[in-house]
């Protein structure tokens, strides 16, 4: 078929383009990357790709260390007042966006309020605060309301991170997108040299001056000792660990678990899981549109679907993956079976109780838009069982293919697919384990009736007032009484569905190391024998 010879060219073209040999200093280490880079903006979007590419250009004020413990990254050091409701700042020295200029308080605080406007944390944090004074270029004070115990923690979010920018660029309406690049982070990004759909480029950025503590985590020294790194974008995962088997490329993030044998086998490759806690895979539906308005609809889906399933497609080997229904995390110490009723039992008739449920809610038979992100081998893997098991208790499924970077843009649409072509139903998703295990910084759990939520737009005022009880909630015993109290809660109204969860591989050649564990692969380090 001319039309399918064309498009294997096409691909072989644009894998050759990424692969092809470069002028690089010794230090240069290749990735293949989890998507096609496309949003600039870490603040915009929590899109995994996009985070990375925040943490590779910008820094943060603090970060969780190795041990799950906060700690300052640009700050050098804060006070708070006896009264806990004024806590004050001051930066470390030698801080310089790489445009040469220094940042100061004013571009903290901006970056804070624009952060705030967006990330679960930091809209809780924002609506707790009755003000930021600027008190030196150096230093600056946060006013609030009433006492934030875990302030540090929450603004220590590995996975919807405060990244730091310019005061101009953080003063940009936190509904568009910043397309600058000028951040305070180890790296540079090499915009001349990026390649959409190919490749994206770093650069050691000289004039940055690390911690002088040791790294832990995501915190500590960030030291880059890589002169460059190279994002290869290898959307089929069997051609990506190919590439590293030849050694064409030094780092596979995010392998499928079923071809960790294959490089094993190879010989060479060190396979590693960096996250303790894992992560959670999910489906989120649109509450902001019908069907999934009403809740018996919501609540059908809760019999539909079928953890074992997803994990044995999505992750394909069961020494990484588990069925949990823990909202906030099996293995944790907020890990809790309240609220969960007979869809968690395999003897249940599941499918029965789901078509009840669907009957009772009106559903009359209308499409069902879900997204399949084709360049995911994770994400498309539970759309294609979502599909199937929807399918099979009487929903009408439209699956609709997208990139991963096309997924970042069409899932904020809140209009319906019949009002607008980018609208949409049904999404899965994950979640990486140090922020759906905690009740604060969840992205997908915050109910406001306000309609700026994260995308999805659940609304449930008192949902919403029982999940802000945890902020004064001084003690682990204290959490998991809320716990138990709010996951109940929350099976009722059905913000969104766990599907299971998983740790994952990180694949590398044998001649990288310093590879420190935490949420996600940082670059910082790293070294290249």
């Amino acid at each position: 078929m001319p039309g399918l010879s064309l498009r294997r060219l096409a691909l072989s073209a644009t894998v050759a383009l990424a692969l092809a040999p470069a002028a690089a200093p010794a230090q240069t280490v290749r990735m293949a990357s989890d998507g096609d880079l496309k949003i600039l903006d870490p603040i915009w979007t929590t899109q995994f790709l996009t985070v990375g590419h925040g943490y590779m250009i910008y820094d943060v004020p603090y970060a969780y260390d190795e041990g799950g413990i906060a700690r300052p990254q640009m700050i050098g050091e804060d006070t708070v007042s006896p009264d806990g409701l004024t806590w004050t700042f001051r930066l470390r020295p030698g801080l310089k966006f790489q445009d040469g200029t220094p940042v100061t308080a004013k571009d903290v605080a901006a970056s804070i309020q624009r952060w705030g406007a967006r990330a679960t944390a930091g809209r809780l944090i924002m609506s707790m605060t009755a003000g930021f004074d600027i008190t030196g270029d150096q230093s600056f004070t946060i006013r609030f309301k009433e006492k934030i115990g875990p302030l540090r923690e929450l603004l220590s979010n590995p996975i919807n991170p405060l990244f730091v920018m310019r005061e101009a660029d953080a003063k940009t309406d936190p509904n568009t997108q910043v397309t600058t690049t000028v951040g305070s982070g180890p790296f540079l990004f090499a915009k001349e040299e990026w390649v959409p759909g190919s490749k994206v480029v770093y650069k050691r950025n000289p004039d940055y001056v690390p911690r002088v503590d040791p790294p832990s985590g995501m915190a500590g020294a960030k030291i880059a000792k890589l002169d460059r790194v190279e994002w290869v974008y290898l959307p089929d995962a069997a051609v990506a660990v190919q590439a590293l088997v030849r050694g064409e490329i030094d780092i596979v993030e995010n392998p499928p678990a079923d071809l960790v044998p294959v490089m094993q086998k190879a010989g060479n490759i060190d396979i590693r899981v960096l996250s303790k806690t894992g992560n959670q895979l999910l489906m989120r539906p649109n509450h902001a549109i019908p069907p999934f308005d009403n809740v018996k609809v919501r609540q059908a889906l809760l019999y539909a679907v079928d953890q074992e399933a997803y994990l044995a497609a999505a992750i394909g080997n069961k020494d990484y993956g588990q069925v949990c229904w823990s909202v906030f995390m099996c293995g944790t110490p907020l890990e809790s079976n309240a609220g969960v009723k007979d869809w968690g039992d395999t003897r249940t008739d599941r499918k029965a109780k789901a078509r009840a449920l669907l009957a009772e809610g009106g559903y009359k038979g209308e499409p069902i838009v879900l997204f399949k992100v084709t360049d995911s081998p994770i994400l498309a893997a539970l759309a294609e069982v979502t599909a199937q098991l929807l399918t099979e208790v009487g929903f009408k499924i439209d699956l609709q293919g997208v990139d991963t970077s096309t997924f970042g843009t069409r899932r904020v649409v809140k209009d319906p697919p019949s009002q607008n072509r980018a609208g949409w139903h049904l999404a899965n998703s994950w979640a990486a384990g140090p922020v759906s295990g905690d009740p604060l910084s969840n992205n997908y759990i915050p109910t406001p009736c306000t309609g700026t939520g994260f995308f999805g737009w659940p609304c449930d005022d008192k949902l919403e007032a029982m999940r802000r009880r945890f902020v004064a909630a001084a003690t682990v015993e204290e959490r998991k009484a809320l716990v138990a109290e709010y996951q109940a809660a929350m099976y009722e109204v059905v913000p969104y569905i766990p599907l299971g969860q998983f740790r994952t591989p990180s694949a590398f050649r044998s001649t990288i190391s310093g590879v420190l564990p935490g949420p996600r692969l940082v670059m910082w380090n790293i070294e290249k024998r």
